[in-house]
């Protein structure tokens, strides 16, 4: 972020579930004091398909959906949603969302490994 920005460092809590184990992911979300738009990025690695290995995120309210009354708050609301529910239909890493489709299994042990190494 430059001078120019507002950033704030916060947790991303993983939800319990087939593929993750509770677990927290330190995020950044930064807003260009030129632009409307929120820019959140995750700096730990995670095994999703809408998120990719540099930390960007694939969430409609961050893109085509934003909303002029769109609030921290409602995104990090959002973000969380997309944590317990991927959208394998709209992914930043195809591959990853191909096998979610495909071969749930192996999506979620490579989920939980990643998981294990990468996050607090």
């Amino acid at each position: 972020p430059s001078r120019h920005s507002c950033s704030w460092s916060f947790f991303s809590c993983l939800p319990l579930s087939l593929s993750h184990s509770r677990s927290l992911l330190p995020s950044s979300l930064f807003v260009p004091l030129l632009s409307v738009y929120f820019q959140v990025v995750f700096r730990t690695r995670i095994y999703h398909c809408n998120i990719s290995t540099q930390g960007s995120i694939c969430l409609d309210v961050l893109k085509d959906k934003w909303s002029p009354a769109m609030t921290v708050s409602k995104v990090l609301l959002s973000i969380s949603a997309l944590l317990a529910d991927c959208n394998p239909a709209d992914p930043l890493v195809a591959p990853i969302a191909q096998q979610y489709r495909t071969e749930r299994d192996q999506h979620d042990r490579t989920a939980r490994l990643w998981t294990q190494r990468y996050a607090l």
